[in-house]
């Protein structure tokens, strides 16, 4: 906005600078900000009753939230702040504070690229100071508009986690976000996606379905009216478990390969959201 006002008030500047300040917001719309990097809002302000993975949903996608809004947050401040460098392919940032609502703060520097006739890119780094030291956090690329991937780096006590992610929006615009931790072989990558504002997949080790400490994937979706979960193991991609609730988050129909069936299904707002069959 800075850059735009300075526009208005300058009247007949020169066309080239005028056109850097121009150029701004298709800089900065490469950024990763909470648009990109949405909660889904509908989900996580569910009322949850006595649903277990309706509760692990919610709190899957708390966590997503909580892990991703520096990045997303840090990503919005810089879109408001004028860039430190501006040239016909490049922008940059110095020491930029960012402060959360909460109070925390840190400091970022951040830098986008534009070559010739290829993407954006950008990397950001952080500090807990306005001098540092400086740790590379995050570097990513804008596919197309509103559409782009990213590396996202969390340190910890002698620990270092590398995050992949994925954000977008499909032809309805609803929007999509995917984060994976490799921690490998395939069985072992932790994956999350978050889709509109009501689900989240979700891979790792599962206490579901009458078994504990089961590598499977489970999906649930919240709607206005009610709610959905459904989970499968990955080694033989069978469905073993799968549950309904109401508005209050109360359940009205459930189904798992030990227990078997109890409700009744046609009571469920939604339809089964995986392909698999129930398991016999």
């Amino acid at each position: 906005m800075k850059g735009l006002l300075f526009i208005v008030l300058a009247g007949c500047g020169d066309p080239i600078s005028n056109a850097l300040f121009y150029e701004d917001a298709d800089f900065l719309a490469a950024l990763p900000g909470r648009d990109h990097l949405a909660a889904p809002q509908v989900l996580l302000t569910s009322s949850v009753g006595n649903s277990d993975i309706h509760a692990s949903g919610v709190e899957q996608a708390q966590g997503i939230v909580t892990l991703l809004d520096p990045l997303a947050l840090t990503g919005d401040i810089l879109r408001t702040t004028s860039p430190s460098v501006r040239t016909d392919d490049f922008r940059s940032w110095d020491a930029t504070p960012i402060v959360r609502e909460d109070g925390a703060q840190w400091w970022a520097r951040a830098e986008i690229n534009r070559p010739a006739d290829g993407p954006f890119t950008w990397n950001v780094d952080y500090a807990p100071e306005r001098d540092g030291p400086w740790t590379p956090t995050a570097i990513g690329q804008q596919d197309a508009p509103n559409t782009g991937v990213f590396q996202y780096t969390v340190h910890g006590d002698d620990v270092e986690n590398v995050f992949q992610g994925r954000y977008g929006a499909d032809a309805d615009g609803v929007s999509s976000l995917e984060l994976s931790l490799g921690l490998g072989p395939f069985l072992g990558d932790l994956y999350w996606g978050i889709s509109g504002d009501g689900s989240i997949t979700w891979t790792g080790l599962l206490d579901i379905g009458g078994q504990e400490d089961v590598a499977g994937a489970a999906q649930v979706a919240q709607t206005l009216t009610g709610g959905r979960a459904e989970a499968f193991a990955l080694a033989d991609n069978s469905l073993f478990f799968s549950e309904c609730w109401d508005v209050t988050g109360r359940v009205v129909w459930s189904y798992d390969s030990v227990q078997g069936e109890s409700g009744r299904q046609e009571t469920c707002t939604l339809g089964p959201l995986f392909e698999q069959e129930l398991a016999e």
